[in-house]
């Protein structure tokens, strides 16, 4: 795993089979300092969420500056994904349990970057699908 987040293929362990896994639970331990930061980060957006009720994190407040930072860092991230680019960083399983907390990221998408006639060009068109709209409850 760790080798397919450097960019080395793995002809055993394929994204569907990482999805698979990370589907049922299954959370790859990773050893980099981005590995522990985005679970220290992910901690501390439950703690905001659980103290404030929302996440709306403060820009002009010097203490959740990493936790901005991190949030800015996961949703450059997550417009790689909805560009089909691959995300080095964001993992189903990681987005998963962003939204196990409900937070999810604003989309980027507008109706005219999606092709006519599919259900993500009508829920765009909508004002956006639930899992791509940032939760503020």
């Amino acid at each position: 795993y760790n080798n397919i987040q450097k960019g080395i293929k793995s002809s055993r362990l394929t994204d569907q089979r990482i999805a698979q896994l990370e589907s049922i639970g299954f959370h790859f331990t990773g050893t980099g300092k981005w590995d522990e930061e985005w679970d220290e980060r992910l901690n501390e957006l439950k703690e905001f969420k659980e103290v404030l009720g929302h996440f709306d994190i403060p820009s002009d407040e010097d203490d959740y500056q990493s936790l901005r930072q991190w949030i800015a860092k996961n949703q450059a991230e997550y417009v790689k994904i909805e560009r089909g680019e691959k995300s080095s960083h964001l993992t189903p399983g990681r987005l998963r349990r962003l939204g196990e907390i409900g937070f999810h990221f604003k989309s980027t998408l507008t109706s005219a970057s999606i092709p006519k006639g599919t259900i993500e060009y009508e829920e765009c068109r909508q004002g956006g699908s639930s899992q791509s709209s940032e939760s503020k409850s």
